[in-house]
């Protein structure tokens, strides 16, 4: 696995920096309130308030929390974790229903101390709804990065990068595809080997029809970091019968190591990211898949002003355009958002610079009906937490 926190250069967080993409910091976590490291991606209620995690942080010491933004701006805590039973260290965003219930995961915390899935009522009251089991039980491993996918029944979905089976790319496992019901029972609907099925899937799953899309980050036919495959798309029947639509390469600019999951439009087409490759060999990329399983190349990075190295999901709007964020490149080399219209065409809409405006964003993004776009860094704001910063919450007004 790619190591992912690097460090902003300390000078660049003692930079002012200059909002001239039209970006407002809503919140800039600190580590004397005792809340910071957002990872995951925001959602808003009907009201316009802002809820989301931190990996670290709450009156439980280091254990994570969910928050509230307020619309005047004001911070709050909805839940802090404290590891056993209800879980630690969230790295995802959530999901809401329709009656206002919040769900989510976190990496580590329950009873086995592997992870959790967790439900937040409307009125702040938290349930885990799932305990991953132990190390070595062949049950998955602490989830990351991804959001859990929920239907109109009330299943929800997701995947864990660990656990399963044993193989060549973890000793932890290679992962799993879970489905959880609405009376909490889990069933592993795919355990990846590492080998031509896939391996260490990171990204949320897309439900299409009766089938689920996702990526893994290893595993397939590509060569890639210590051979061990450079990650594919696959799909899941209603039988739980595996296929592999897209076999990322190191070849003719292909994208390889996806940590991100995919997104659909109505013609079933399929939207991702890689972390690797491109035709700038290791920036990444943006890819559609069409629904015969056809690729296209989007956008490749190029590891300077536009981006390196995208972490997680695409979001689309109704005209078409794609919005992202890399936690690497850009001027300052500490991430971008950009925006990719119907024809490939990236736009820069911000250039972080580990100063008061953030930096790093691992976040998948929010947008609203007004086109604004709202998301987290894991670094920047104040200058705390090692002076690299707790990370902010951010909204870009185009």
């Amino acid at each position: 696995m790619k190591k992912v926190l690097r460090l902003c250069l300390v000078v660049a967080a003692l930079v002012a920096p200059s909002f001239g993409q039209h970006l407002k910091v809503l919140h800039s976590f600190s580590q004397a309130n005792d809340k910071n490291i957002p990872l995951g991606g925001l959602i808003r209620d009907s009201q316009g308030n802002l809820y989301g995690t931190v990996f670290q942080g709450g009156v439980n010491g280091s254990l994570g929390a969910v928050f509230k933004i307020a619309t005047s701006g004001t911070e709050s805590f909805v839940h802090t974790f404290a590891g056993i039973p209800d879980g630690a260290d969230p790295m995802t965003g959530m999901i809401r229903d329709s009656a206002g219930n919040f769900y989510g995961t976190t990496s580590s915390g329950g009873t086995s101390g592997t992870g959790t899935v967790f439900k937040i009522d409307a009125a702040g009251n938290e349930s885990v709804i799932y305990s991953f089991g132990k190390i070595g039980s062949g049950d998955g491993e602490s989830p990351q990065y991804g959001r859990i996918t929920r239907d109109s029944a009330g299943n929800i979905y997701g995947v864990t990068p660990w656990g399963g089976l044993n193989c060549a790319a973890s000793s932890y496992g290679c992962g799993i595809v879970f489905k959880i019901d609405a009376a909490g029972h889990e069933t592993t609907l795919h355990k990846f080997t590492g080998g031509a099925d896939g391996g260490i899937p990171y990204g949320s799953v897309a439900k299409v029809g009766a089938n689920l899309y996702g990526t893994t980050f290893s595993g397939g036919s590509g060569v890639c970091t210590l051979s061990l495959g450079c990650g594919v798309v696959f799909k899941l029947d209603a039988s739980r019968n595996e296929t592999v639509i897209h076999n990322f390469s190191t070849s003719t600019g292909d994208g390889n190591e996806p940590a991100g999951g995919l997104i659909s439009d109505n013609s079933d087409n399929l939207y991702g990211t890689t972390t690797s490759g491109g035709a700038f060999t290791f920036c990444g990329t943006v890819y559609k898949l069409d629904a015969a399983g056809n690729e296209t190349i989007l956008h490749s990075f190029a590891c300077n002003d536009d981006g390196s190295g995208p972490w997680d999901n695409l979001v689309r709007d109704a005209s078409g355009n794609l919005y992202g964020a890399t936690p690497f490149g850009g001027h300052f080399n500490c991430g971008t958002v950009y925006k990719l219209d119907a024809q490939g065409n990236e736009t820069v809409l911000h250039t972080f610079t580990c100063g008061r405006d953030g930096g790093m964003p691992f976040t998948d993004l929010l947008l609203d009906a007004a086109g604004n776009v709202y998301g987290t860094t894991m670094q920047g704001g104040g200058l705390q937490c090692g002076r690299i910063g707790c990370g902010v919450v951010f909204k870009v007004t185009p």
